[in-house]
């Protein structure tokens, strides 16, 4: 059997799991996880690219309104955008903070803090999931 732990790590599937990310913690409105530096989000200096940073953000915060949502409903990214302080190098593991700022009935806002393991602010991102019926992504799918 499964634990709690193990079945909440299980939504990292896809983009989440690429990064190596790993939910360490987890609470209505607050969800946590780490992720290792490695060559593969990397930019080509051995820094931390930006794109991974926001992916994981926009990951997390998709984690976290997925836990808050029924199962008819599922979160949809509609916006990501990120401010980038400091740099994180390849070998480094970083501490991602994802905090619902809103929690209305079809939009849900995150704050989300990327930090080093010293505690200093790698990246401050905002994401903005759209909560939409399950059926209608399923729609939309087979009208593209």
């Amino acid at each position: 059997m499964k634990t709690e732990k193990e079945r909440v790590n299980e939504l990292l599937k896809g983009m989440g799991a690429t990064l190596g990310m790993e939910i360490i913690q987890w609470d209505k409105g607050l969800i946590q996880a780490t992720m290792p530096v490695t060559e593969k989000n990397c930019q080509l200096y051995g820094l931390l690219n930006g794109g991974a940073s926001l992916a994981a953000a926009e990951t997390l915060a998709g984690v976290g309104s997925g836990l808050l949502c029924s199962k008819e409903y599922v979160p949809v990214g509609i916006q990501v955008s990120g401010n980038h302080i400091n740099m994180a190098h390849v070998g480094d593991r970083v501490t991602i903070t994802a905090i619902l700022e809103h929690q209305g009935r079809m939009q849900h806002v995150w704050n989300v803090e990327v930090k080093n393991e010293h505690g200093d602010i790698i990246s401050i991102e905002r994401v903005v999931n759209l909560i939409v019926d399950i059926k209608e992504t399923e729609r939309r799918g087979k009208d593209v």
